[in-house]
């Protein structure tokens, strides 16, 4: 279980120079290309896409090791992760003001960051579920065979 853990840190990594080189693309190509608003949604969304591609990856990886409860703890160490580094980093090391960072999160003026922190938080489980033994899976109420309609009598012999 360390391993997993250790490897979900390496990730986060592997997101965070994601994220980097995303936000280059984003001012030189996506804002220019297709405005303020249009170049964050198409950041935001190509972002999401790669790090569900690095998500999976991993989790299919260690598809032995995981539950429903390892799936929840990789996301919320990766939420952890990056909001420590977004807000303490940001503000104290770099010195940002809370109200930029925070401005990153007001989805009403065209941010979408959120929905990449929900990912963070929740892809393990969106992406993870499907891999785990059928052990883990819930038992859902049984399938019930579909029902034959009875014929329907036409006609004036009944």
């Amino acid at each position: 279980m360390r391993k997993l853990f250790l490897d979900a840190i390496w990730v986060w990594v592997l997101f965070f120079v994601l994220a980097v080189l995303n936000g280059l693309l984003r001012e030189t190509v996506y804002i220019p290309s297709w405005g303020g608003i249009g170049g964050r949604i198409a950041g935001t969304l190509v972002l999401v896409a790669a790090m569900a591609i690095v998500m999976y990856v991993y989790l299919r990886r260690n598809a032995g090791a995981l539950s429903r409860v390892r799936l929840l703890g990789i996301g919320v160490l990766w939420l952890a992760l990056s909001l420590f580094f977004e807000f303490a980093v940001s503000h104290w090391v770099m010195e940002e003001p809370w109200e930029q960072i925070l401005a990153h999160y007001n989805v009403m003026a065209g941010r979408f960051h959120v929905l990449i922190r929900l990912m963070e938080l929740a892809g393990p489980m969106l992406l993870g579920g499907r891999l785990l033994p059928a052990a883990e899976e819930p038992a859902g109420p049984p399938m019930a065979a579909p029902q034959a309609e009875p014929p329907v009598q036409r006609g004036g012999d009944a």
